[in-house]
């Protein structure tokens, strides 16, 4: 099975150390991850994907033609879904522009590893359509941007005592290619740009 990567946005400082500090006090509910700045980085997913080691350099270019302006986003919402916890931002133009040509490298993609094939099997309609033609199910109109702070281990119910939304409002500076782990976290930086 080929690796898979994570094409995503980073968060500005502000809010990267306000994740990391609240994913770490979180730790204490009993958590399967918390957020750093060496791996499990802060970040908004834009795609991910199975790639050959071959095509990476490809895909690279790719993602430094599309790497251009940093992106304002508005924090909206606290998300509890599968024992995730996160924040969910508004959709903007911006931001389905990006994904758009992001997904050129659709024609790179691999193989669905066996829990993607079972979730496509499970799916229907759009997200049966979106596991097909990109092997993601977050595309068009189903992409739900959200920054994660960790999965929970056994919790039921979203944390109670959440922090304001408006310190996790504000720019996405960095566009890279990321390895993926566990629970989707970002373990470590492939390939980045810087976003002006």
């Amino acid at each position: 099975m080929h690796p898979k990567y994570d094409i995503a946005l980073l968060p500005e400082e502000s809010i990267a150390s306000r994740a990391i500090e609240y994913s770490e006090h979180l730790k204490s509910l009993g958590t399967e991850f918390v957020l750093g700045r060496k791996t499990n980085l802060p970040h908004l997913s834009m795609y991910m994907f199975r790639l050959k080691d071959e095509d990476m350099p490809k895909v690279v270019d790719i993602v430094e033609a599309t790497a251009h302006k940093a992106i304002h986003l508005k924090a909206v919402n606290y998300g509890f879904n599968w024992q995730y916890f996160d924040v969910e931002y508004a959709r903007t133009k911006e931001l389905e522009e990006l994904q758009a040509k992001i997904l050129d490298i659709t024609k790179y993609r691999q193989e669905l590893d066996e829990g993607d094939r079972k979730l496509m099997e499970e799916a229907a309609g759009e997200a049966k359509r979106n596991w097909k033609d990109y092997g993601f199910k977050q595309v068009g109109e189903l992409y739900r941007p959200h920054l994660t702070f960790t999965r929970f281990k056994t919790l039921e119910e979203a944390p109670s005592d959440p922090p304001n939304l408006e310190v996790f409002s504000g720019k996405y500076i960095r566009l890279g290619i990321y390895q993926l782990g566990p629970h989707g976290t970002c373990l470590s930086e492939v390939a980045g740009f810087d976003l002006s």
